[in-house]
């Protein structure tokens, strides 16, 4: 791929280095997340804004999210902020399918720019252990 570029003086200078793309899986390949997965999961619009609220407390699924926390410490941590919700909590939680959906672009653009001689590399901020719930 050949990129144009203007150097200081305006002069125009062509340059031919990018062999890499590197895609951010979240929100790029992947979409969905939390609230879709509690419209899946048929929770009322009530309990899915308690939920959401719980599991937005700052820092807390921050550190779930980092793999600082586990799953049972997160499931903790969310129902201490609504002690009523932990049953719910605790199905939210029990089985993460649909929490990511994989978008349909995905693949054929990855497959096209792999034919097309670039190297094709991939960034996540899943902990490993939760990778398994994507599989593009």
């Amino acid at each position: 791929m050949s990129f144009l570029f203007y150097n200081s003086n305006g002069k125009e200078r062509t340059v031919e280095m990018i062999n890499t793309v590197i895609f951010d899986i979240t929100g790029v390949l992947v979409s969905g997340g939390l609230d879709d997965m509690l419209v899946e999961k048929g929770f009322s619009e009530d309990i899915r804004e308690r939920i959401s609220k719980a599991c937005s407390i700052p820092g807390v699924w921050d550190e779930f999210d980092k793999g600082i926390v586990g799953l049972e410490g997160a499931i903790k941590n969310f129902a201490m902020h609504d002690p009523e919700l932990e049953p719910e909590i605790r199905e939210t939680f029990s089985d993460l399918k649909g929490i990511v959906k994989k978008r349909e672009y995905a693949i054929p653009w990855i497959r096209s720019l792999k034919e097309s001689g670039y190297r094709v590399l991939c960034s996540q901020t899943l902990p490993y252990r939760d990778l398994t719930i994507i599989r593009l």
